[in-house]
């Protein structure tokens, strides 16, 4: 039995099999690129590290890699001279009894 061929959902035998779906990449055109590549905003920046970054999402994974505590709000990397319930109350006005 030949090899399965998912574009055509059929058995194919070896032959149609290189044919279709081995390219030598010497003779494939290029792709032309008519669009200068765009350059990403970045909105924040991690202020244990000072790394900007894109997006707030980005950011909240990047401050994980700090093993360190962190701002589930803000996610702002808690400082060594500083607690996250001072941060909490001066930076987000929660009074934590």
């Amino acid at each position: 039995m030949g090899k399965y061929n998912l574009r055509c959902n059929r058995v194919v035998s070896e032959k149609l099999l290189q044919k279709d779906f081995i390219y030598d990449s010497t003779i494939l055109p290029k792709k032309k690129n008519n669009h200068p590549r765009e350059t990403r905003v970045l909105h924040f920046k991690c202020n244990f590290c000072n790394e900007p970054i894109a997006t707030r999402m980005s950011l909240s994974t990047h401050v994980k890699s700090h093993c360190r505590e962190y701002c589930r709000i803000c996610f702002w990397v808690v400082q060594d001279d500083e607690s996250i319930d001072e941060h909490k109350n001066k930076q987000h006005n929660t009074d934590l009894k």
